[in-house]
């Protein structure tokens, strides 16, 4: 339970430092490669042994080459989404896929929660909606959700929920030593093709990052770096209908809580109601 916790602390970290990071953000890439720089020296630093390829680790490093890309492309269709179909209905849909792995470990790992779990898991769910959707107006953007902006949303969602679902894949299909090569290749993947992407852009006249930004990124690298392991270590010891859920809400109750209590901001009625129904959901889930 203490790396359930962790990951949830080190989510909410993540979330905190962009927070305080945006006003240096400029370009799309300079969090990014930063962020993703100082994630692949960490994983680097943190193998026991500091070999590249060690015998019988293909696995991990496919893996962590397919979770790299995963990670990449799930940030570049939250942008998509958010031009296309706006923040509120982007974050539903990148929330929600939280229910991807729980599903799937309940399905085809015979993880079997209880009644009271099964509820739990519901007020996730609601949890999630109730804090995002604020009005029927804000479901839709100004020319309306078509088909084809329905079919991003769907994409994002299944495009997140298998990244979420990466760390039980990881779980079941690679030995506990090849941990470390995982998340290095997760990240160094992630890191060079936010470079080619951002040599891309610079090629087409973007916008060139600043050290500020980078530098954010690099402060956000570390709580990114701790909060993949501890997840990873979670999902170890714990069942994923446990973990993905508490993980995915129990970070934005800590987040909730450091604003109201340290940064004085103050909370709406359906965020406070949200937060409320988090805490439930999290005494249902681990009853």
């Amino acid at each position: 339970m203490i790396y359930l916790f962790l990951a949830m602390i080190s989510s909410a970290s993540m979330t905190l430092a962009l927070r305080s990071g945006e006003k240096f953000s400029k370009s799309n890439y300079g969090i990014l490669l930063g962020n993703y720089l100082l994630c692949t020296i960490l994983a680097f630093l943190f193998l026991p042994e500091k070999v590249l390829f060690p015998a019988g680790s293909g696995t991990a490093r496919l893996l962590g080459h397919i979770d790299g890309t995963v990670f990449l492309l799930g940030l570049i269709l939250m942008q998509v989404n958010i031009r296309k179909s706006g923040a509120v209905l982007t974050a539903v849909f990148s929330r929600l896929g939280v229910m991807i792995p729980v599903i799937a470990s309940i399905l085809f790992l015979d993880e079997t929660p209880r009644l009271v779990q099964l509820l739990g898991i519901a007020l996730v769910v609601f949890a999630i909606l109730i804090m995002n959707i604020r009005t029927s107006a804000s479901l839709h953007n100004e020319e309306g959700t078509t088909p084809k902006t329905l079919l991003l949303l769907l994409l994002l969602f299944i495009v997140n929920g298998s990244g979420e679902s990466m760390s039980k894949i990881v779980e079941q299909a690679v030995d506990r030593r090849f941990d470390g090569i995982f998340l290095l290749f997760t990240f160094s993947t992630a890191f060079f093709l936010s470079l080619l992407l951002y040599g891309v852009d610079r090629i087409r006249g973007g916008q060139r990052m600043s050290a500020a930004e980078f530098l954010v990124g690099i402060m956000i690298g570390i709580p990114n770096y701790f909060c993949s392991m501890m997840l990873l270590k979670a999902v170890t010891q714990l069942p994923a209908f446990l973990v993905y859920p508490s993980y995915s809400v129990g970070a934005i109750l800590i987040v909730s809580l450091v604003s109201v209590l340290v940064l004085h901001d103050t909370m709406s009625r359906k965020q406070r109601t949200g937060c409320g129904i988090i805490l439930l959901a999290l005494v249902f889930l681990n009853i």
